[in-house]
């Protein structure tokens, strides 16, 4: 098969032999083989991979990045070295079937008029219990029998995809996994279908994904310190520059578990106080779109006032910033994510409000 398998990992040792093991058969017939990039582990998970690499006499190529960079990068790092025509990405704890892998395969091979292939069904199973699963989701179910072939077609179902096979000429002309969050998955759904790239859903296919009874899942641990929104915020903000009503039609029929974040206030009904927010938030698109970002620093502080201080709001006033006094830039973007991680791992909350308010404030005294 001219296919590559992309598995990235950290601090994997616990799990790492049993998601090869799953893929051992599908790697053999790899032209490819598997690139294995490690995002900076500290545990056994390259020796582990080593020795498994020998006793199963299979190609194996390790990368190993000198620190920790992110899912996303790992996965981009992967792919970028991939020089076959199709690459799919591994997570280092799921568990794959090797009919369903090649199903994926054999369809893109027999559908020209497709980028990429994407299991049918998704399964969780706890710790190494494989006995007990439970589904995930059903994305023939989800999307009514439809191939997902634009981005209305992802809003308007309300639905995500996970990761999938696809041409690596497909993912070069889009943006690639995200690496400024950690919905790194998720982000690539909405760059790659922005490309204007064909996902099909291949019937009778699926794979498992593991989930941790002793701890809570990455999503779990972000929703505890109120950082869900922003990183939905993140995942959709390249359609701001592609089709501005989509993401607002999206944000104001998303639901969110912070009940004080922006996205809940913008569910217009007759209520001067959320109309006025989301004007402020169109009107805030609106001028980031025309690099006006002293406006964005006015019109995120107004956000910050009238929602209350919502997490979005900070994120924004934080990017008008630095957009401001450094330009557009990723790093920039990175920089100021990084400081609304600082934000909510401070707890006293009231002296960050002041400094922010004097902070915006004194630009336009």
């Amino acid at each position: 098969m001219n296919l590559t398998l992309i598995i990235p990992v950290f601090n994997s040792r616990e799990f790492i032999l049993e998601t090869l093991n799953s893929i051992s058969l599908i790697i053999q017939e790899c032209k490819g083989g598997a690139i294995i990039v490690d995002d900076g582990s500290s545990d056994a998970t390259i020796k582990l991979i080593k020795q498994f690499k020998k006793e199963k006499k299979i190609s194996i190529k390790i990368i190993r990045l000198k620190k920790n960079n992110g899912a996303g990068y790992a996965k981009n790092y992967g792919i970028l070295l991939a020089k076959t025509k199709y690459v799919l990405v591994c997570d280092s704890d799921n568990l794959y079937n090797h009919t369903s892998i090649k199903c994926l395969y054999n369809f893109l091979i027999s559908n020209k008029n497709f980028d990429a292939a994407h299991f049918e069904s998704g399964f969780h199973f706890y710790n190494h219990n494989k006995k007990k699963i439970s589904s995930i989701c059903n994305w023939t179910k989800l999307l009514n029998n439809k191939n997902f072939n634009n981005i209305e077609l992802l809003l308007s179902n309300k639905v995500l995809l996970d990761n999938f096979m696809m041409s690596k000429k497909s993912y070069l002309n889009c943006l690639g996994y995200p690496t400024n969050h950690g919905f790194d998955t998720q982000g690539l759904s909405v760059n790659y279908l922005l490309a204007n790239s064909k996902v099909a859903i291949v019937k009778d296919t699926f794979y498992l994904h593991r989930r941790f009874k002793s701890s809570i899942s990455y999503y779990q641990r972000e929703a505890a310190i109120n950082r869900m929104s922003i990183n939905t915020y993140l995942t959709f903000e390249n359609l701001v520059s592609y089709k501005k009503d989509i993401l607002i039609n999206f944000f104001k029929n998303k639901i969110f578990n912070n009940k004080n974040d922006l996205f809940n206030l913008l569910n217009l009904k007759k209520n001067s106080k959320k109309n006025i927010i989301a004007n402020t938030f169109y009107n805030w698109l609106n001028s980031f779109n025309n690099k006006n970002y002293v406006k964005c620093i006015l019109l995120s502080s107004n956000l910050l006032k009238l929602s209350n201080f919502s997490d979005l709001s900070i994120y924004l006033v934080f990017r008008s910033f630095f957009y401001l006094h450094n330009g557009k830039d990723k790093k920039n973007d990175i920089k100021s994510y990084e400081l609304l991680r600082n934000f909510y791992e401070q707890r006293d909350y009231s002296s960050l409000k002041k400094k922010l308010f004097v902070k915006i404030k004194s630009l336009f005294n």
